[in-house]
């Protein structure tokens, strides 16, 4: 037996008995970090703002800036998971096992990386790069329910960690090529 196989058999037989906070934490997190996300990059915008310079279109044209900033590098993770997802077919746990049980409904495809993963480990990482403290608080909420999933079931510990490197790998590239390709502080 792995040790993959062996955490997450630990983890699930520890969540079966628990399975209303797993299934809490598995999903509801992400979408905690995404209002997270919102809060953090509303804030950082009207903290840019000045009080004399402000106006409600500078705001809005700002927001679609930043909305940018962060779907572009979120995005691109996601989809080099999904792409990762389609090349690696690897069982889920509860497919690979019959010792695994899923704690919630969950379609039989390939599970590695973590799609759930890679997409709040790269929000994050972005929201990291505007706010440190709200940053970290989303990369922390994205590890909790990494571990969720793996108790779960549907999701084995390299799953997780495969979506850790993807999700803060890709959007460090993204902003490294917005580094190398601007001019003067200023993007292209």
């Amino acid at each position: 037996m792995s040790i993959d196989h062996s955490l997450t058999l630990n983890l699930n037989q520890w969540a079966q008995s628990n399975s209303g906070l797993v299934t809490m934490a598995s999903n509801d997190l992400v979408y905690l970090s995404i209002l997270l996300g919102g809060v953090a990059l509303l804030a950082n915008l009207v903290k840019e703002i000045s009080a004399s310079s402000f106006s409600p279109a500078l705001l809005i044209q700002q927001m679609k800036q930043a909305v940018v900033h962060i779907a572009v590098p979120v995005g691109l993770a996601v989809v080099a998971g999904e792409v990762i997802s389609m090349i690696v077919a690897r069982q889920r746990p509860f497919v690979d096992s019959q010792a695994i049980k899923a704690i919630f409904t969950h379609a039989a495809d390939s599970g590695m990386p973590s799609s759930h993963t890679v997409f709040t480990i790269a929000l994050g990482f972005v929201i990291f790069k505007v706010h440190q403290r709200w940053g970290a608080l989303i990369l922390g909420l994205a590890l909790i329910a990494g571990v969720a999933r793996v108790a779960a079931g549907v999701h084995y510990p390299t799953d997780i960690a495969a979506g850790i490197l993807l999700g803060t790998l890709v959007p460090y590239l993204y902003f490294k090529g917005l580094q190398r390709f601007s001019i003067n502080n200023r993007k292209i």
